[in-house]
């Protein structure tokens, strides 16, 4: 929340003192909420790339160069989605503590 506190009668915006109030409980939740969104786009992003890669995950012996290359690639994808995933786990862990 914001509120200004005029210094002067004119109420120029200048002239003013800026007062400000965090509601953590509100910040929490929404964080929360936005985490547990997040993650559950990863979670849908993830299958959907798993789901690309399974066939050449498969036959992974007999690839040709190309298709190597997009199994590498796909991998990398799979990889970065897990990192987003704990990064985004943390924020939750933190969010719990504070809410402590």
């Amino acid at each position: 929340q914001l509120q200004q506190g005029a210094k002067s009668s004119d109420g120029a915006v200048a002239n003013s003192v800026w007062l400000y109030y965090v509601d953590l409980r509100r910040v929490l939740a929404n964080t929360e909420d936005l985490v547990l969104n997040a993650i559950l786009n990863l979670r849908i992003r993830f299958r959907s790339e798993n789901a690309r890669i399974m066939p050449l995950e498969s036959r992974s012996n007999s690839l040709t160069a190309k298709e190597r290359q997009l199994l590498r690639d796909g991998r990398r994808g799979e990889d970065l989605l897990e990192r987003a995933f704990l990064v985004l786990d943390a924020v939750l862990l933190v969010s719990g503590l504070l809410k402590r």
